[in-house]
């Protein structure tokens, strides 16, 4: 039962990531990120690219999607790594105040450190301006959260736009709330 409680509210959180609920880092890429000259490189192997060169959206969608898949499972081993710190007990849901430190010092944190992944990613040429809109809405609502310490809820509320345009891109795994 706790383990479900745990899941729901990573999912709240993490899957507006964790856009981003997004990431594991360390990928080995050479990133341009948005606006940026190099182009991005999957460790393995090439990337998918266009006629122009730059990668296709479903190339980047994607790594998109992989990014807030790992990050989301990461930060669910976080929390659960966390449940000591916390005093949450494994058979019960974490309380109200246990969630909110959770969401606080684990799921927060990963959700902005996933913005900053998706950032560095290469958009395809044409769409830099919509992905810039997903990761600085991540950033914005992790901002927003922030600002609302110990009301889980209200926080995960703060991701529900950005959620959207996620979703309207095509990542759906960074856009589940």
């Amino acid at each position: 039962m706790a383990l479900r409680s745990l899941k729901i509210l990573v999912a709240l959180m993490a899957s507006a990531l964790l856009l981003w609920g997004c990431g594991g880092g360390g990928d080995d890429r050479e990133t341009g990120g948005i606006g940026g000259s190099a182009t991005s490189k999957p460790a393995s192997g090439e990337r998918e690219e266009s006629e122009s060169g730059s990668v296709t959206k479903a190339e980047f969608v994607k790594d998109a999607e992989l990014l807030c898949k790992s990050g989301e499972e990461e930060a669910l081993g976080e929390a659960r790594a966390s449940y000591s710190k916390y005093g949450i007990d494994p058979q019960k849901p974490p309380t109200r105040s246990q969630g909110n430190a959770l969401v606080e010092d684990v799921i927060l944190p990963s959700l902005q450190e996933r913005a900053e992944e998706l950032g560095e990613l290469t958009p395809p040429a044409g769409d830099e301006a919509e992905v810039l809109a997903i990761v600085e809405g991540l950033e914005k609502g992790v901002a927003e959260a922030e600002a609302v310490p110990n009301k889980m809820l209200e926080a995960a509320r703060k991701f529900d736009s950005v959620s959207k345009l996620a979703r309207k891109y095509g990542i759906d795994a960074c856009g589940r709330i």
